[in-house]
């Protein structure tokens, strides 16, 4: 995982509850699938894009974005030119 290091142990345990909820979905879309039940299965796949979702939203409150990294940058060098 991509930035594990910087998650707290809450959102690494939040990413490890999804991913077990994301397996237990799967199971669930291939029995909906071989039952032919279309409908349900649309509502796991939803329900599987959004837990996606939240694990990558997770993962990147791990990651500075590139305007806080400029902004600490920019402040940097002001400080090294005083």
């Amino acid at each position: 995982m991509d930035g594990a290091n910087q998650l707290t142990n809450e959102e690494r345990a939040r990413i490890e509850e999804i991913q077990d909820l994301l397996i237990a979905q799967y199971v669930a879309l291939r029995e909906a699938d071989n039952k032919g039940q279309n409908a349900r299965a649309r509502e796991i796949e939803v329900e599987i894009t959004k837990l996606h979702c939240e694990i990558e939203q997770i993962k990147g409150w791990a990651k500075p974005s590139s305007a806080a990294l400029r902004s600490v940058s920019v402040a940097a060098a002001k400080r090294n030119e005083n």
